[in-house]
């Protein structure tokens, strides 16, 4: 059985907590517009050279096209070098031409975010 807590009790969790978020991001070194691959990747960059960076995103998720794949369908293509990165984050692929791979979106998305 699951404890009893009111929608009230919900809601000051999650201002308080945004708050708090909000408030601790007001200054930041790095302020990136846009969560997609590329915003992604250079947020993490950026953070693990020390800076505190903050993505905004204009969508209620972030990833970008990542999520959805080419034509729709969920396989990601990448061209040689970008499985260096693939490999960095530890997103499974496989090479279908020499020099061109694919993956996953959802998987490849997750594992980016």
């Amino acid at each position: 059985m699951f404890k009893k807590i009111t929608e009230a009790q919900i809601s000051k969790a999650i201002v308080g907590e945004f708050s708090r978020w909000f408030m601790d991001y007001i200054v930041s070194d790095v302020i990136i517009i846009g969560g997609g691959p590329s915003g992604l990747i250079a947020g993490g960059a950026l953070a693990a050279d020390g800076y505190k960076v903050l993505i905004v995103e204009s969508n209620n998720y972030i990833g970008g096209g990542f999520w959805i794949g080419g034509y729709l369908m969920n396989p990601l293509t990448f061209r040689a070098p970008s499985q260096d990165i693939l490999d960095e984050l530890k997103i499974p692929y496989k090479q279908v031409e020499d020099g061109l791979f694919v993956a996953d979106g959802p998987n490849a998305c997750s594992k980016l975010i």
